[in-house]
């Protein structure tokens, strides 16, 4: 975050990507990219990682039959409560 912070601010004229790899990633960092503009991104998760398929519904990421060279799109979007 401390690097991309000062990185972003540089390309905001453009749409940028950010590739994250598993020793990279958290929730934190999802959603502060969320909040970004012009930003898009992808974060590769641990597979021991537990997801949400539905509404109070948790999968493990182990659990959906994934093996090596094989990718699973997942488009989440964070909420954040309105103060």
């Amino acid at each position: 975050k401390r690097i991309l912070s000062r990185v972003l601010p540089l390309l905001n004229e453009y749409k940028t990507v950010v590739l994250g790899d598993r020793e990279f990633c958290s929730v934190e960092l999802g959603k502060w990219l969320n909040g970004q503009k012009n930003v898009y991104y992808a974060l590769r998760l641990k597979k021991s990682t537990y997801i949400e398929v539905e509404k109070e519904i948790w999968e493990r990421l182990s659990n959906l039959g994934l093996s090596p060279g094989m990718s699973f799109k997942l488009k989440i979007f964070f909420h954040f409560p309105i103060y």
